[in-house]
C-alpha cells in the first residue's frame, strides 16, 4: 500500500519547487495531485505504468517535468497528450491548468483504463480519452488541436509527421525531450519550424529537460 506520509511529504516539495520556479497552480491542485500519485502507486503495483516506485520520483522527477509544459498553454485551448502513458505529461496540465480542454492519447487498453480511473477520481471533467493510436484518428480529429504535446514518445520528426494533419494551422507541437535534442533538430521536416526552446533542471539526480515548441511552416502541405 502507498505511504501516505511519503506521498505528502513529496507533493509538498512539488508545490514548493513549482512556486519557485514560477509555475501557478490552482488551489485544488494539491489534493489532486496527492491523490494522483497515490493512484500511479496503486495502479503501478498492478499493471507497471512507469518505473518510477517511489512518490518522490513521481512527484518530483515526471509531475514536476509535466508541469513545465503549463507556461506555453493559454485558457480555453484544445489540448493533446500524445502516448500520454501514465498521464505524463497530460493529467499534470489538467490538474495546472483547468481552463483547458485536454485529450489524452493512449493505445494501450490497461493504461487506458488507468487514465478513466484518474479522470474520475480526479474530477477532471475537461478532459476525455482516446484509446487508439494517433495515426488513427487522424480522421476524426483533423485540424483540431492548439496545441500537442509529447512526453518520451519519439524521435521529433517523427512526432511531427504524426501530429501535423491534428494540428490546427495556427497551433503549437510541444516536445519534451532530454538535455541533449541537437541531432534531432538537424532532422526535422520541412513542414515545421522551431519557434522556441526552453531548458531547465528538475531536482536531484534527474537533471536537465528541453521543452521544443514547434509550429508549422507557412509553405507546409498539410491544411
Amino acid at each position: 500500500m502507498p505511504d501516505h506520509a511519503q506521498i505528502e511529504a513529496a507533493v509538498a516539495e512539488l508545490l514548493r519547487l513549482c512556486k519557485a520556479a514560477g509555475l501557478c497552480l490552482p488551489p485544488q491542485a494539491g489534493p489532486r495531485l496527492r491523490k494522483y500519485v497515490t493512484l500511479v502507486l496503486e495502479w503501478n503495483e498492478r499493471i507497471s505504468l512507469t518505473g518510477a516506485k517511489t512518490a518522490t520520483e513521481i512527484a518530483l522527477h515526471h509531475i514536476f517535468d509535466s508541469l513545465h509544459v503549463l507556461p506555453l498553454l493559454r485558457p480555453s485551448q484544445l489540448v493533446a497528450d500524445v502516448g500520454s502513458g501514465a498521464g505524463f505529461p497530460g493529467i499534470p496540465l489538467a490538474i495546472g491548468q483547468p481552463e483547458c480542454s485536454f485529450v489524452l492519447i493512449e493505445g494501450r487498453r490497461k493504461r487506458a483504463n488507468f487514465l478513466r480511473t484518474c479522470v474520475r477520481e480526479l474530477g477532471l471533467q475537461q478532459v476525455r480519452i482516446e484509446e487508439t493510436r494517433v495515426e488513427e484518428i487522424h480522421e476524426k480529429w483533423a485540424s483540431s488541436f492548439d496545441v500537442m504535446v509529447a512526453r518520451a514518445l519519439a524521435e521529433l520528426a517523427t512526432f511531427a509527421r504524426l501530429c501535423l494533419p491534428l494540428l490546427r494551422p495556427s497551433g503549437t507541437l510541444i516536445a519534451m525531450k532530454g538535455p541533449r535534442p541537437e541531432a534531432e533538430l538537424k532532422r526535422i521536416p520541412p513542414e515545421v519550424t522551431v519557434v522556441a526552446i526552453h531548458r531547465y533542471r528538475l531536482p536531484e539526480q534527474w537533471g536537465e529537460r528541453t521543452l521544443i515548441v514547434l509550429q508549422r511552416c507557412p509553405s507546409s502541405c498539410f491544411p
